[in-house]
Formats: C-alpha cells, sequence, structure tokens
C-alpha cells in the first residue's frame, strides 16, 4: 500500500509537471471532508518564505456549505493560537477558489486516499505577482517518510525547490473552534 501511494503521488506529479494541473478525477468531497493535519508545505509565496522558520503544524478541516467547501485552518503564531475560516465556491469537486488576505486563491485537491493522505496545489495571485503552495496532508500527526520522500522528490517539477519546503513539527499545538 505505501509503494502505492508513493507510486500516484509520483505520477500526480509528473502531470502536474506538464502546467496542466487539475483536480482529482471523482473526488468524494463528502469523504474528504473532516479533520487533516499539515504534514509538509512547500512554496515560491514571499509571505511563505518569511513564515517558514516559525510554521508548526495546522491543523486543517474542510466541511460543505452548500454547493462550497469550507476551510478553516488552525495554526500557532507569533501572538497564540490563530483560526482562519474561508468558504471556498466550487468550480468542480476538487476546484476551488477564494480570496484570502494574501491574494485570489485557486485550490485544487490533486489526489487523496481519503485515510491517510492528501496533496492540495494552491495558485496565489499576490500583488500582481503569481505563486503556488503544495501542501500535504495527513489524517494523523505524522505519515510514512516514502510518503514524505516522494513529496519532496516531486517538488522540482512544481517549479520548487527544496528550500521552499518545511517540515512541520509532528504535533499540532492549536485546536478548531466551531467543530
Amino acid at each position: 500500500m505505501l509503494q502505492v501511494t508513493a507510486a500516484v503521488l509520483l505520477l500526480l506529479c509528473i502531470q502536474c509537471r506538464a502546467g496542466d494541473v487539475k483536480e482529482m478525477a471523482n473526488l468524494d468531497e463528502h469523504m474528504f471532508q473532516g479533520t487533516w493535519y499539515g504534514v509538509i508545505a512547500a512554496s515560491n509565496c514571499p509571505m511563505f518564505s518569511k513564515m517558514k522558520e516559525g510554521m508548526t503544524m495546522p491543523i486543517v478541516c474542510f466541511a460543505k456549505d452548500g454547493t462550497n467547501m469550507k476551510n478553516s485552518v488552525a495554526f500557532k503564531g507569533p501572538d497564540g493560537c490563530q483560526q482562519m475560516d474561508a468558504t471556498m465556491v466550487t468550480i468542480a469537486s476538487g476546484h476551488y477558489t477564494h480570496t484570502s488576505v494574501h491574494g485570489d486563491n485557486e485550490v485544487f485537491i490533486l489526489n487523496t486516499d481519503y485515510t491517510a493522505y492528501a496533496l492540495e496545489y494552491t495558485k496565489t495571485i499576490h500583488e500582481g505577482q503569481p505563486c503556488v503552495t503544495l501542501k500535504l496532508y495527513a489524517r494523523k500527526m505524522e505519515l510514512p517518510e516514502a510518503v514524505r520522500k516522494s513529496f519532496m522528490d516531486q517538488l522540482p517539477h512544481m517549479g520548487l525547490k527544496d528550500e521552499d519546503a518545511v517540515v512541520l513539527p509532528g504535533k499540532a499545538d492549536c485546536e478548531l473552534k466551531g467543530y
């Protein structure tokens, strides 16, 4: 199973290399809903680079909100625990848009097995400049090393470098409110 998961991530990222990012076909949003932990994130966004040294493991929750998807993230920041909530407009199952303080975002759920991992790709336009963020989520606070390695091995295919990534500490410091 672990080899299959790593192979799926590899094939998925090879697809992205062509610049044609697509959401996961037949994503079951109801099975995808629920709590996830941020395990690794990589981004070429300027704000990410400034913040990544102090990042801790976030707790992320996805929940259907009518035809849209609500996304809530709890994380520890300089001022303690914080929570950001967004309602993402559904373009297609697994493909969403929303506006945040960092700019206009287009979010794709690239792959998930629903029980262990999920891969999210976000393209943000911030101050007129595009940047990308790739996030690896886990249902538990850790993932097998082979899945982490597969994620890191594919960063160049996504236009990212190893130094754009951060492996988030293995403990979530904050809790989501309202769930």
